[in-house]
């Protein structure tokens, strides 16, 4: 911590094995608990020159703090939340600007985080609960819907790469087998995380006509809604709300 805070150029070239010790499973026994301790000392060092304003608060830390919040080591979790919640309260309005890439990397980095109780879905809402003001609504609405149709296309330009070298008898075995059978991809997991963050917000009426415009107006979430169940759950509770 005093070496990033001192040497920050330095240490940078480092600091991906620094954001490192945040992760991993817990264990039971003496190896489960050093890095247990491992990890709260980190978080801690790492919260310090963040509230400080000796670090910047950059993502890849934040997406890392974000799983912490529902780690089973009580001390972790309480630290990892203490730090959401007072950055939420900085006029500088961190955890709205890098909101949008933080939910796209959750699934990047849940396999580190072991098993968390509620999974990446969990962790969309508990971070979502911080977006409160309006305007910071409508323009999370514009950068969601981005993101999630970006992906969604990235993810449909697979399936139609794959439909494109089938027979015509295969493409229906394989529409009707597609959404059940196949693995669950990171790219599959990224647009549930948007999907679901779209979904977790309070709208306002002027909200919802900014989501208007962009689904039924520009139609936006073309793809995302054609190909992706998650979408068109997501969208429905919002209109059920």
């Amino acid at each position: 911590g005093d070496l990033l805070f001192r040497h920050p150029n330095v240490v940078e070239p480092w600091t991906g094995r620094l954001y490192g010790t945040l992760s991993g499973p817990t264990q039971a026994g003496p190896e489960g608990n050093s890095g247990a301790e491992l990890r709260l000392t980190a978080l801690l060092v790492l919260t310090h020159l963040v509230l400080n304003d000796m670090m910047k608060p950059r993502a890849v830390l934040l997406v890392r703090a974000l799983w912490l919040t529902a780690c089973p080591h009580d001390a972790t979790s309480r630290v990892a939340r203490i730090l959401f919640q007072e950055l939420s309260k900085r006029s500088t309005n961190v955890v709205y600007n890098l909101l949008p890439e933080i939910i796209a990397r959750l699934p990047e980095h849940q396999g580190a985080a072991g098993q968390v109780e509620g999974g990446a879905e969990g962790r969309v809402s508990y971070i979502m609960q911080f977006v409160e003001k309006e305007k910071h609504i409508e323009g999370l609405i514009e950068k969601l819907v981005i993101r999630l149709e970006q992906t969604a296309n990235l993810a449909g330009g697979g399936k139609a790469a794959v439909k494109a070298t089938q027979s015509m008898e295969d493409i229906d075995a394989t529409a009707d087998g597609l959404d059940d059978a196949a693995p669950c991809t990171r790219v599959q997991e990224t647009i549930g995380c948007l999907a679901n963050a779209l979904g977790a917000m309070n709208y306002t009426d002027r909200c919802i006509l900014r989501l208007h415009d962009a689904v039924v107006v520009r139609k936006a979430l073309h793809t995302a809604l054609s190909y992706h169940p998650v979408a068109r759950e997501c969208l429905m509770n919002v209109v059920e709300k």
